[in-house]
């Protein structure tokens, strides 16, 4: 008679590993959403950098910055769809617009920076962010 050794796992073994990878993955997967949600920021950014060039565009013509984003030929939606823009404040000297995660998207789960905003003033513009408890995120959301 023939002595077969054979080298396999046994189940135990296969089900430590697959117990070691569900927890990795458990913990990967926020962190990859985070990662995400970061990226997609830069379509907030990016529309409201669309708002700004529109809104300088519209106050050489006119003796006021547009109050409606429709003034600007804007639909209020930045381009990939993730965020919402409005207008406020517009007067002669400046302007406030803002862009918030779209509720119907994956964006909406950024508690982080539930709001993006510029300023612009007759001295200047400045940037800011708060997250979904109104408490200010600038540091964290906007770029140097």
């Amino acid at each position: 008679m023939r002595n077969h050794s054979t080298a396999a796992f046994t189940l135990i073994e296969v089900m430590i590993v697959v117990a070691l990878l569900a927890v990795l993955a458990a913990l990967a997967y926020p962190s990859y959403q985070d990662a995400v949600r970061k990226g997609r920021r830069s379509d907030g950014f990016d529309a409201l950098i669309q708002v700004q060039q529109a809104q300088e565009r519209h106050r050489s013509n006119n003796p006021a910055y547009a109050s409606a984003l429709s003034d600007l030929g804007h639909s209020g939606t930045s381009s990939a769809g993730y965020y919402e823009l409005s207008l406020t404040s517009a007067t002669t000297t400046g302007y406030v617009a803002v862009a918030k995660p779209k509720t119907a998207t994956p964006q909406a789960a950024d508690k982080t920076c539930a709001e993006l905003k510029v300023t612009i003033e007759r001295l200047g513009s400045t940037r800011s962010a708060v997250d979904s408890n109104g408490t200010d995120s600038t540091a964290r959301c906007w770029p140097n």
